[in-house]
């Protein structure tokens, strides 16, 4: 079925969750279906609605207008007031019925319901979805959404909004999905994609299906299996993710508001159908955790993952040049690494009875010897000044009074903490340094040299933070906090420091003017010297683009693709044959368009203080716009019940004239797996089979005529 996708720009607005579709983005026509589950995903929460009640043990009705919680008409101009009688909402017929309907009641014209899993059902990743039918009639406003349990990172928008799915019902081929986040109003952001069906298709016609996949770095929706959009972590910066905490689940149908619009009286009464709401594990959501950006010749770096339950073995390699010393077959592992060519990926393959976890992690192997900033070498070579410290003893001029191993400079910097509370830390003014943002995506790295005789695991911390906003108490005015910790006592090393975490988001990361070098913040004790040197900055040598990869050769607009923005870099883009960039050449944005079906390469080359190492490649293609998925001209939904499977399978469709049918299991791989004929099939075909022998997983199931296929995802559990 061919679908338009619009894109919903970023911007500032003044109600809760409204919406204004600002133009075409990009047309498919070509279907591809969500990533099937994982054999080792458990389907850990559901309402399948087969009863005859609400299940009181998973949704809790939410009531009124919104006026007893300050928020009248939910604080976008809502007509309704909810209710929890059965004239609002039932369940029947193995369906989650919202009834919405024109009659006074309280203070408004108009009642409808709306059901909250918080406390009872509530989430951090996996894959949530839900087969609704929505109501017909201007002025409705049914969405399937997420918000956060306890809205650890502040009020709304601050801790984050998920829309699986909205619907206008002024507008009944489209249907959206948006993620809310950013500061409180007016700051608050959003970025979303409007999901249409062709000019005949209408949502009220049939049920469909909204799917959510969400992990630690991305969030991706899914309309009837065909992903249509993506948002990433690196997406939100320089905001924070605050995409990490748990989430409950809302189902309701709103009249009118700011995203409504308009009601229609004659339309009432208005139905929104649920079949299901379905949550799966997501036992892929763990990374490799070690550092991802090491010094040439670091030695005994340590890499791990949690320990998986039911695991039998884990795997580990390292590219060439680099070596295990130890862990093999354990979830943790010591690496050496050598030059930089040894530079790549930690791949992990953890071994389970379900099936294999399969894990990578890229590392940057860095010369600092080559493309770096020095901030202060403390032999002359100085781009920054010493503004304050919190300490009787400090001086940037001291003489090196061991000049071993990695650094014999002769004049270092040092500091003794004195105090028994608090931290010791001195401030740098004046940086080359106009945004954080960069060190909180991990494209800037940040090192210095340390002796210290505090013991080892000594934290060190680089607070970058607006000096005005940070003159009251921390962390007011404190942006983005690197962090490092020491390995040995009593010998020069060099500590690289990473990102760790955000402290006032209300500071921007393009306000930073000032660093805090905090030297083990939280060990109370005295007479702790700390000697330092040879503060630089890192320029590592990737970029990463963000943009489609996948685009469509239909009604040809443009697209877009970007990178983490440094306003003291140059940006050098490069398009494949057949492509031509339209605007945003020499900064961090490009607008491309591109004509016939091509395929190719988009290229950026970074240069900031002359070192143009700094790169990234996405590799891109156009696809012809075709309205047939699997090989098919003319592709319908076909009916399968239950679904999820464990044993018996029902399929059931109308078909044309009398005639052959083939019906055919596959994998997500397109592996056919069981394959059943029958001849001379007119009027209703409704047949029954044993699906026993296939393994817990996700397939695709086709009913192929001589004129059509049919075809559904199936879930066997």
């Amino acid at each position: 079925m061919l679908a338009m996708v619009y894109l919903l720009t970023t911007h500032t607005f003044n109600m809760t969750r409204f919406l204004s579709i600002a133009f075409v983005f990009l047309v498919f026509g070509t279907v591809s279906f969500a990533q099937p589950l994982h054999p080792c995903a458990e389907l850990i929460w559901y309402d399948e609605f087969n009863g005859s009640t609400l299940d009181a043990a998973k949704w809790t009705p939410q009531l009124g207008d919104g006026c007893d919680i300050d928020l009248c008409g939910w604080g976008n101009d809502e007509l309704e007031y909810y209710t929890d009688r059965t004239e609002n909402v039932k369940v029947e017929n193995g369906n989650l019925v919202i009834t919405s309907l024109k009659e006074t009641f309280g203070t408004r014209d108009y009642t409808s319901a709306k059901l909250r899993s918080i406390h009872k059902g509530d989430f951090t990743y996996g894959r949530i979805e839900a087969r609704m039918k929505l109501p017909q009639g201007e002025g409705s406003w049914p969405a399937f959404w997420m918000l956060s349990t306890d809205e650890t990172y502040g009020s709304w928008p601050q801790s984050g909004e998920i829309d699986i799915m909205e619907y206008q019902g002024k507008d009944p081929n489209a249907i959206s999905g948006t993620v809310h986040y950013g500061d409180p109003y007016p700051g608050n952001k959003y970025k979303g994609l409007v999901y249409r069906l062709d000019a005949d298709g209408k949502y009220y016609d049939d049920f469909h299906t909204f799917t959510l996949d969400w992990d630690s770095t991305s969030i991706k929706w899914y309309m009837d299996g065909n992903l249509y959009h993506t948002f990433t972590k690196i997406t939100i910066i320089p905001y924070h993710w605050p995409f990490d905490q748990e989430f409950y689940i809302i189902l309701n149908n709103a009249i009118g508001g700011f995203l409504g619009g308009p009601v229609d009286d004659a339309s009432f009464p208005q139905v929104t159908l649920v079949d299901y709401v379905r949550v799966y594990s997501s036992p892929l959501n763990f990374k490799i955790l070690g550092n991802q950006r090491v010094l040439v010749n670091a030695s005994n770096q340590v890499y791990y993952v949690p320990t998986a339950a039911g695991a039998t073995d884990y795997q580990w390699s390292v590219p060439a040049g680099a070596s295990i010393v130890s862990g093999q077959g354990t979830s943790s592992i010591t690496v050496n690494w050598g030059g930089t060519s040894s530079a790549g990926n930690i791949v992990l393959n953890i071994v389970k009875a379900c099936g294999s976890l399969n894990r990578t992690l890229a590392v940057t192997v860095l010369d600092e010897q080559n493309c770096k900033l020095v901030l202060d070498d403390m032999d002359g070579n100085t781009n920054i000044s010493y503004d304050t410290w919190t300490t009787s003893r400090f001086a940037t001029s001291y003489a090196n009074p061991v000049k071993t191993g990695i650094n014999t400079s002769n004049t270092i910097g040092y500091l003794i903490k004195t105090n028994t509370t608090g931290t010791n830390q001195f401030t740098i003014n004046q940086l080359p340094i106009h945004d954080s943002a960069p060190y909180e995506a991990g494209q800037r790295i940040f090192y210095m040299d340390v002796y210290c005789n505090a013991n080892p695991g000594a934290a060190f911390e680089l607070r970058f933070q607006n000096k005005a906003k940070a003159s009251g108490t921390y962390p007011a005015g404190t942006r983005t906090i690197l962090k490092a910790t020491t390995s040995v006592v009593n010998q020069w090393e060099r500590l690289v420091f990473k990102f760790d975490r955000t402290e006032d988001m209300s500071t921007l990361t393009t306000e930073v003017d000032q660093i805090a070098v905090v030297f083990n913040p939280i060990e109370a004790v005295v007479n702790k010297y700390y000697y330092f040197d040879n503060l630089q900055i890192g320029l590592l040598p990737y970029n990463v683009i963000n943009g489609y990869t996948d685009l469509a050769n239909c009604d040809i607009l443009n697209a877009f693709y970007s990178v983490t923005n440094n306003p003291s870099s140059n940006y050098q883009w490069t398009v494949p044959t057949g492509f031509s960039i339209l605007d945003g050449q020499n900064t961090s944005d490009i607008d491309i368009t591109w004509s016939g079906l091509s395929s190719g390469r988009i290229y950026v080359q970074e240069t900031i203080s002359g070192c143009s190492l700094y790169t990234g490649t996405l590799d891109i293609k156009v696809l012809p716009c075709t309205d047939g998925i699997l090989g098919g001209e003319n592709i319908q939904a076909l009916t399968i019940y239950p679904n999820p499977s464990r044993d018996q399978l029902t399929v059931t469709c109308a078909l044309p004239s009398p005639t052959d049918v083939k019906l055919i299991i596959s994998s997500w791989l397109g592996e056919t797996l069981m394959t059943k004929n029958y001849s001379g099939q007119s009027g209703t075909f409704n047949e029954q089979f044993s699906v026993q022998e296939l393994k817990p997983g996700s397939y695709i199931i086709q009913l192929v005529t001589g004129s059509d296929i049919r075809a559904s995802q199936l879930i066997k559990y």
